[in-house]
C-alpha cells in the first residue's frame, strides 16, 4: 500500500524538503529528528497560519509530496 503525505517549506535559499535540526518541536525531544507532514495539504497551511498567524500568506511556499509505501 502507497501513501502520500505532504509538507509546505518556505520558499527560502537552502531550504531542503527534509529540512530538520536537533532542535526540540512540538512532537519530538531535542536530538530527535522528525519531519512534520499532513495527510491533507490544507492541513499544512492551517497548521501554519494557527502558529505564525496572517503573516504566513506574505511567504512564498514550496509544496512537497513524500510517497511512503507500506509492506506488513
Amino acid at each position: 500500500m502507497q501513501s502520500q503525505y505532504f509538507r509546505l517549506i518556505e520558499d527560502l535559499p537552502g531550504r531542503t524538503p527534509l529540512g530538520y535540526g536537533p532542535r526540540s518541536g512540538r512532537w519530538n525531544l531535542y536530538g530527535t529528528p522528525v519531519i512534520y507532514a499532513c495527510s491533507y495539504t490544507s492541513l499544512n497551511f492551517l497548521e501554519l497560519l494557527s502558529i505564525r498567524g496572517p503573516v504566513v500568506t506574505q511567504s512564498q511556499w514550496s509544496l512537497v509530496i513524500f510517497e511512503v509505501s507500506i509492506t506488513s
